[in-house]
């Protein structure tokens, strides 16, 4: 009798599958395995290297200040450049221009430097550097990163200590220059003071120092104080002139002498008063008339004059008898007039010479005056170079000292605190992961080749499938049916691939292991296929 067949279940379909196909699923995994190990053995093997330098802060250096941009300066496509030059690769002095820019950024690529303070420091404290590299070769990373470290640690301290020299060769040039300034200035000096014999010792007049004026300006004042005497007493002369000419022309050459014939003779106390007079008036002339004694004088005179004249009046005339004879009084005023017109003229002599003598004094000190506002330009430039200079010297022994300072090992900012080791084992690529890697993507390979070959078709596959679409239920399934020409096609086919993916395992497998074990075993061809392989997986 027949049953019905029931319907099947997806998971136990899918296991169906797998079961039937499960050559299509192994040999794809299998075939990735055998890749994944081989790439596992031909990926060079990349070490990482590490150093470690602290930077310390130190007083006279600059360095510590630049441990935060030590990424950007260990990096430096210059630097690596110069390193590598001066380690004389030959991977990179035989290529090209081009080239050698290509080997260096990959270079670049696998360095890292990192920057880091202890936790909670302040900005005081210790820089610590950590420079990483990762090669194939051990020993060449390991020469490369010293060489790049220490290149870095003497740019740092070569940069410092060239800065200092430099500030301290530019302080002493500035000092020598100051030096020759204020050697001009002073030879300026020097040539002011001896073309116009002023000493060094004098005061310069109108400058801060002075205690007396120049010899030359005192003259030229004593001249002018004296002319402005000479003035005066020329004044002087010539109103005593004037006084004495008015007199004389006032006194008569002679003196007609009175006798009475009949009566009384008054010649005689005519005569005395006119002594009196003539004494007085020769003692009027020594006083001014703003003089106490001169308004005392002049009254006595009048007295004199008033009293002389009523003596006059007392004589009869019919009794007079005139003698005439030399006037003494005019003969002595003759002689005060000569007197007065000699002084006058000496006085005039005396004030034309004067005048005439300070116009060229005035010149003289005009030509001083020049003279010494250049002096006191010279001297104020020279007092300003002198402070600068002691200012310039003293910034050029602080270079000097720092220079030494900075010179000394004890001034040294950087300590290796981490050595560049060989380390025990590889760091990448790690084998078993890209086994792993490998064998799950086989698998996923093969996952896919079978349900592709399953799901690919458009047709039932199974009696299942027409039973889900089926009204009419399903009673049974005629088994397929395989001629045996079909059954050898197979069977050809399926020998075919075991026998190729088996010589492909087999092909890999051996080059693999004499890779790994023997290389010499290998063709030289084969070998320098294999390291252009391993160049472009670097």
């Amino acid at each position: 009798m027949a049953v019905q067949i029931e319907t099947q279940g997806q998971l136990a379909e899918f296991t169906e599958i797998l079961s039937r196909r499960r050559w299509q699923l192994a040999l794809p995994a299998l075939l990735m395995l055998t890749l994944g190990v081989a790439l596992a053995v031909f990926i060079p093997k990349k070490y990482l290297i590490v150093t470690q330098v602290e930077v310390r802060p130190v007083s006279v250096s600059f360095s510590g200040k630049e441990a935060d941009n030590a990424g950007n300066q260990i990096r430096s496509n210059e630097r690596i450049r110069k390193v590598l030059e001066e380690m004389k690769r030959t991977e990179y002095l035989l290529l090209g221009t081009r080239e050698q820019g290509d080997f260096v950024n990959d270079v670049r690529d696998d360095l890292k430097v990192k920057t880091e303070k202890p936790t909670g420091a302040g900005p005081s404290t210790s820089t610590f550097v950590t420079i990483e590299y990762m090669h194939v070769n051990v020993k060449f990373a390991m020469d490369f990163l010293k060489a790049l470290r220490d290149d870095w640690k003497q740019d740092v301290i070569d940069r410092d200590r060239n800065k200092v020299d430099n500030d301290a060769k530019v302080a002493n040039e500035e000092v020598a220059a100051l030096e020759v300034r204020l050697t001009g200035e002073e030879d300026a000096l020097t040539r002011l003071y001896k073309d116009n014999k002023i000493t060094t010792t004098q005061p310069i007049p109108g400058g801060s120092e002075q205690r007396s004026e120049d010899p030359e300006f005192q003259r030229l004042q004593k001249q002018k104080d004296e002319l402005e005497k000479t003035r005066l007493d020329l004044d002087q002369a010539e109103r005593r002139y004037t006084d004495f000419e008015v007199r004389l022309n006032e006194t008569p050459p002679k003196l007609s002498e009175e006798q009475l014939l009949q009566g009384v003779n008054t010649s005689s106390e005519l005569i005395a008063i006119e002594k009196q007079i003539f004494d007085k008036q020769a003692e009027l002339e020594r006083y001014r008339d703003t003089h106490s004694k001169y308004k005392i004088l002049s009254e006595q005179i009048s007295q004199l004059t008033e009293k002389r004249d009523q003596i006059k009046r007392l004589a009869t005339r019919s009794d007079i008898a005139s003698i005439d004879k030399p006037n003494p009084l005019f003969q002595e005023r003759q002689k005060q007039l000569d007197a007065a017109r000699l002084e006058r003229e000496l006085l005039r002599g005396k004030k034309e010479s004067l005048e005439a003598e300070i116009l060229k004094k005035e010149a003289e000190v005009d030509r001083l005056y020049l003279v010494y506002s250049e002096i006191r330009s010279h001297r104020s430039l020279s007092d300003r170079y002198q402070e600068e200079l002691t200012a310039a010297s003293l910034r050029r022994d602080e270079k000097v000292t720092l220079a030494k300072q900075m010179a000394s090992r004890l001034n040294d900012p950087f300590s290796v605190t981490q050595e560049a080791l060989e380390p025990l084992k590889a760091t990448e690529p790690n084998p078993w992961l890209i086994i792993a890697f490998a064998l799950v993507a086989g698998l996923a390979l093969g996952l896919a080749i079978s349900l592709s070959a399953e799901y690919g078709r458009n047709c039932f596959r199974s009696v299942h499938d027409i039973s889900r679409v089926m009204v009419a239920p399903v009673l049974g399934n005629i088994g397929s049916i395989l001629t045996s020409r079909q059954r050898r096609v197979r069977l050809l086919r399926r020998a075919l691939v075991g026998v190729a993916s088996a010589a492909f395992i087999v092909s890999v497998g051996f080059v693999t292991w004499a890779w790994a074990r023997n290389p010499e075993l290998l063709s030289p061809q084969l070998r320098a296929r294999i390291e252009q392989v391993r160049g472009k997986l670097r």
